[in-house]
């Protein structure tokens, strides 16, 4: 298992997650908090390597995406069901800075979560969703 580093809020230090139940705790945790600010948060995963993942929490629903930690492309978004723009889902980064995710990237929160868990057990970008290269 891998040590990953979170980042809920941007003005915050990286929290250390080294079990799948401090990766639990922290999106629960996280959720939460997004539920009681009446906004969706996007956290931030750091991989061993920099690579990281994006996670919209607040919601039974979440976007998901994956950027390596040498910062260039390929950029990665997580491919729902649908294929349309609309309705929007709109979330915060740091329940502060406003961001938009077309519908298309929607998935289903239980499996976000999965593939955080994923991530944690392997480092490496989810192979458990689909993927829509960004």
């Amino acid at each position: 298992m891998n040590e990953l580093r979170a980042l809920v809020y941007t003005d915050e230090s990286l929290r250390p997650l080294a079990s799948l139940e401090s990766l639990n705790n922290l999106l629960r945790e996280a959720a939460a908090e997004a539920q009681a600010a009446g906004r969706l948060n996007i956290i931030t995963l750091y991989g061993p390597d920099g690579d990281h993942l994006l996670l919209v929490v607040g919601s039974d629903e979440t976007v998901m995406g994956f950027n390596h930690g040498h910062g260039g492309p390929p950029y990665y978004a997580s491919k729902g069901v649908v294929d349309d723009d609309d309705p929007v889902l709109t979330a915060y980064v740091g329940l502060a800075h406003h961001t938009e995710f077309p519908r298309r990237w929607v998935i289903p929160m239980a499996v976000g979560e999965m593939a955080a868990a994923e991530f944690l057990a392997t480092g490496r970008r989810p192979a458990s969703i689909p993927w829509e290269e960004v």
